[in-house]
């Protein structure tokens, strides 16, 4: 699951409300403190400030909730996923009702590969709210990464008619018809897709993929140098126009492209 539009969505709801609902002044400055060290980019300060956060006497349970699923969110950008796990399952204990630690918790589940765990998570997340488009796509990512392209399109259509102006959505049904072999329907969504953001490296990177397996190579080559423009370092565009070169029988630009790919840690189509 990637960190894209969607992924800290229930966070940043939660970032915004929660300090008003704080009704002691030194919890609510510690909160305050805590959310701006979070966006300065100093978790480990974020951190400390939500645990005092939590030791202040008589808290609330509304505002206990709202310390630990965000210091949960902290924990997940410090890398610490099992104490991210472990502050969004309190966050659940105390309001079993809201989406959004579920949403947060399945984010640490995944980037622990626990997959069945971040779908059963994203499932109750979906049931408390069936309008959440962000858990629709974050459930259709890990379809895809399953193999389901079909349950991965069935979500991503869903977030789509929820949020139709959102681009990352078509590109990942996009990629989910591509890996079904509907060429025809991942076409007309990569188009859609380009139309919301024409700059994206992403974009261009699945529009070769998609050209290379339709057999139009010329095409192939130019998506993906149009993805290299874009992000000079992208090892898997590089690798990517490599196949198409060897394919194209082109064995030094291939040769070239392998290389460089392998430089930068990608060495798969």
């Amino acid at each position: 699951m990637r960190y894209k539009y969607f992924g800290a969505v229930g966070g940043a709801l939660l970032l915004l409300c929660f300090a008003a609902a704080l009704v002691y002044g030194g919890a609510k400055e510690d909160f305050n403190a805590a959310r701006k060290a979070a966006g300065q980019g100093h978790p480990e300060k974020a951190i400390l400030l939500y645990t005092k956060v939590l030791a202040y006497p008589g808290l609330h349970d509304e505002n206990r909730f709202t310390a630990y699923n965000a210091r949960g969110l902290v924990y997940m950008v410090a890398g610490q996923r099992d104490q991210a796990i472990a502050d969004h399952s309190r966050a659940i204990e105390l309001k079993p009702g809201d989406a959004s630690a579920y949403q947060n918790r399945s984010k640490a589940h995944f980037a622990k590969g626990e997959n069945d765990k971040a779908l059963e998570d994203l499932g109750r997340a979906i049931g408390l709210r069936p309008d959440m488009a962000s858990a629709f796509s974050d459930r259709g990512a890990i379809y895809i990464l399953k193999g389901q392209y079909a349950k991965a399109i069935e979500d991503l259509s869903r977030a789509i008619d929820l949020r139709a102006d959102v681009a990352i959505l078509y590109n990942d049904r996009g990629l989910a018809y591509l890996k079904s072999g509907k060429y025809g329907a991942a076409d007309a969504d990569f188009n859609r897709a380009m139309e919301l953001k024409p700059h994206s490296a992403s974009l261009y990177n699945n529009r070769g993929r998609l050209n290379f397996h339709m057999g139009r190579f010329k095409e192939a080559i130019a998506a993906f140098t149009r993805a290299l423009r874009l992000e000079p370092d992208n090892g898997k565009a590089y690798n990517n126009r490599a196949v198409t070169y060897l394919e194209m029988g082109k064995m030094e630009l291939a040769r070239k492209d392998f290389d460089r790919a392998n430089e930068l840690g990608y060495k798969t189509f």
